[in-house]
């Protein structure tokens, strides 16, 4: 499972549209500060994972994203083991 985060900042125009349609199908929290929302996303594997944020970063209503992928518990243990 490949998750990742995203911060959105809204279009005025839209933006309440935008806001439902994204709490049809992910993890929304409305947000104060720089950002509008941040939205949980996980898919199967990277390529769907991809295909959902260009989705959300293209949908009407929402004027920017800045995404982070989530790293896996097991991975990072092993990285910080290495280092």
């Amino acid at each position: 499972m490949t998750r990742a985060v995203i911060l959105a900042k809204f279009e005025r125009e839209n933006a309440k549209e935008a806001y439902l349609e994204l709490k049809k199908t992910f993890q929304v929290l409305p947000l104060f500060g720089n950002y509008d929302l941040m939205i949980a996303v996980e898919e199967e594997d990277y390529e769907a994972i991809s295909r959902t944020i260009l989705k959300i970063n293209r949908m009407r209503g929402i004027a920017n994203t800045d995404t982070m992928m989530v790293v896996p518990h097991e991975v990072l243990v092993d990285i910080l083991d290495k280092h």
